[in-house]
């Protein structure tokens, strides 16, 4: 479609010459003739969504090892097979949130590949990903210690004894192989799951460790993977208490694993 073109090569060029304003959309309104250009345009939700696209997109070109006709052909064919066909805008919405989230997934690996490969999520099977992140926001009272929980199926692997945060604690549960730290914030007699963060496989990883990272009083806790008997860590994760989340942070890039300080949390050695 021409608009399709017009956008893609509009985008281009004010990323070049630095014209597009942050909170623009991404087109003129009074200039859109489809119908989910309209509804984008009638709804403030779809509009701040369109801003926040066009934001990444003109981010992303900015990434050195992008290359730009690539990049807004991959755009106008977005628009084309995907965003044009919807017909409510329930499917526009979504449409741009996973445009977003793919951008911001190729921004993220442009920017460091490094950091990319050792950020990314571990894989775990979407229905059961969805099932552990269903406990996020719901109580958690005694889920820590040997109860099941609400969570059916869900059990405490071996060995993996809980990791505590200044106002909280994670802790690893297991299911179908695929094992998930949850992250619950604790205090003044209630317990509330906060977020949740798909584990390495034993094969991978199988020694669960409290750490830290940075020096007072800016030190961080955090949470750690490895092999047994190996230093190395497989993967680290701050514990974003200010926020309730669960970050997975390089540990290649910048010499940050040098600078991670962990140790087994049932022995304290």
């Amino acid at each position: 479609m021409r608009h399709a073109i017009v956008f893609a090569a509009v985008a281009f060029a004010a990323m070049a010459a630095g014209a597009v304003a942050d909170g623009r959309l991404s087109f003129d309104c009074k200039k859109v003739h489809s119908n989910v250009l309209k509804t984008v345009c009638a709804s403030p939700a779809l509009s701040a969504l369109d801003v926040k696209l066009n934001e990444i997109y003109r981010n992303t070109l900015g990434q050195p090892s992008i290359d730009h006709n690539a990049m807004a052909k991959d755009e106008t064919g977005w628009m084309q097979s995907v965003l044009n066909r919807c017909a409510d805008a329930s499917c526009i919405e979504k449409a741009y949130r996973a445009r977003i989230a793919a951008l911001k997934d190729k921004s993220a690996r442009a920017a460091s590949p490094a950091a990319y490969d050792e950020t990314k999520p571990f894989p775990a099977p979407a229905p059961l990903l969805a099932e552990a992140q269903s406990a996020i926001g719901k109580h958690c009272e005694g889920y820590w210690g040997n109860k099941p929980g609400f969570l059916p199926g869900f059990s405490a692997p071996k060995g993996f004894l809980p990791v505590t945060s200044p106002s909280g604690m994670v802790f690893v549960r297991e299911k179908q192989g695929v094992r998930f730290a949850f992250l619950a914030k604790i205090g003044e007699g209630l317990c509330v799951f906060e977020d949740v963060a798909v584990m390495p496989p034993a094969t991978q990883a199988n020694a669960f460790l409290q750490c830290s990272y940075g020096d007072p009083p800016n030190m961080s806790s955090g949470i750690g993977m490895r092999k047994a008997g190996v230093k190395a860590l497989v993967g680290y994760w701050e514990i974003d208490d200010a926020h309730g989340k669960l970050i997975r942070q390089p540990l290649g890039v910048l010499g940050v694993e040098a600078s991670v300080r962990c140790q087994e949390p049932e022995t304290g050695d």
